[in-house]
């Protein structure tokens, strides 16, 4: 009985020395890494306006379906990520320009007048890099006729050595130095555009010369008036005939810009500008978008950046700056 007893102490005291041992701590799980910070840009939507004007409503209706894809997939290659993209049509110019002020639209297509306008409230993305047929214009050109074929071959003579600017400042200086006939000069009658225009063609030899300069100057009505009765002439609106009219040089007033509204942190910085653009770039690029932006300008607009220099010439011709162009040589 003793050594049953006996037995049973030691297994009671095995047991409370078990229990007495020293526990060993649980192993701490490693730290999770941190995950890294997503890289670029996630909108939950975009607001996208297009001014109607006196554009085809169904095509109008086709662009706000066939779009949003296009330019979600475009954006997303930029490192934009949009959940979705909202596209309306202002009922005006101004409709458009006040709602990009507001941040209620974030991305706006108007016309460069319009973005000059309110460029206080907006930044300005991409401008048309080649501009749609009817896209306002002007420009310096000869009439092609007989009366001034020799003015013409000087300047392509000049021309192919150092570019049209250059041809003209050579072609410039010598109608006053050479003392021959000084050429025929026409421009539109009451056109402040086509003036100014003409002011700084003048001036592009840095010598101080306007249109006043000009001993032989003449407006007209119609350009059918002065074809073969002047040698060079200030052409306004669409892009002539070249068959009809060589050009000394010409540039875009108008057309289709892209801004952003900078009301919205966001869309209003470098990141997003810069990814807008090239998304941009890449839909005047592919043909099945093309096609889609088509229905809402007609010949199809490849976008580019926006140049400064030819944004403030813009400016100039449209009278909104004083005094700032500056032509550029090829």
């Amino acid at each position: 009985m003793k050594r049953m007893f006996s037995f049973f102490l030691a297994l009671a005291l095995l047991a409370v020395l078990s229990g007495c041992r020293k526990q060993e701590p649980t192993p701490s799980k490693p730290d999770e890494p941190t995950p890294p910070p997503e890289e670029g840009i996630t909108l939950a939507e975009l607001n996208v306006e297009f001014v109607a004007g006196d554009r085809d409503t169904d095509a109008l209706m086709q662009l706000k379906k066939e779009l949003p894809p296009l330019l979600i997939g475009a954006l997303a290659d930029e490192g934009v990520t949009v959940g979705r993209v909202n596209v309306t049509f202002g009922a005006s110019d101004e409709a458009t320009a006040d709602a990009l002020a507001r941040g209620s639209v974030q991305v706006g297509f108007m016309p460069m007048e319009t973005y000059l306008a309110h460029e206080d409230v907006l930044r300005l993305v991409s401008v048309p890099e080649e501009p749609a047929g009817d896209t306002e214009r002007v420009g310096l050109y000869f009439p092609v006729s007989d009366q001034n074929r020799t003015l013409r071959a000087a300047f392509e003579k000049d021309a192919a050595g150092g570019g049209a600017l250059h041809a003209w400042e050579t072609l410039l200086g010598s109608f006053w130095m050479d003392n021959g006939s000084d050429p025929v000069f026409a421009v539109p009658v009451d056109d402040d555009v086509a003036r100014r225009f003409l002011d700084s063609m003048m001036d592009v030899n840095a010598n101080g010369m306007t249109a006043d300069s000009i001993p032989r100057l003449t407006e007209y009505v119609s350009a059918d008036e002065v074809f073969s009765t002047a040698d060079l002439v200030v052409l306004h609106g669409e892009a002539p005939d070249e068959a009809l009219w060589m050009e000394i040089y010409g540039c875009t007033v108008g057309g289709e810009t892209v801004s952003v509204s900078t009301a919205d942190a966001i869309v209003g910085g470098d990141e997003f500008a810069a990814a807008l653009l090239a998304a941009l770039e890449k839909l005047s690029a592919d043909e099945t978008a093309q096609t889609v932006l088509r229905l809402y300008d007609g010949d199809g607009v490849r976008y580019g950046g926006a140049d400064t220099q030819a944004v403030e010439f813009a400016q100039y011709l449209l009278g909104n700056t004083e005094g700032v162009y500056q032509l550029t040589s090829e």
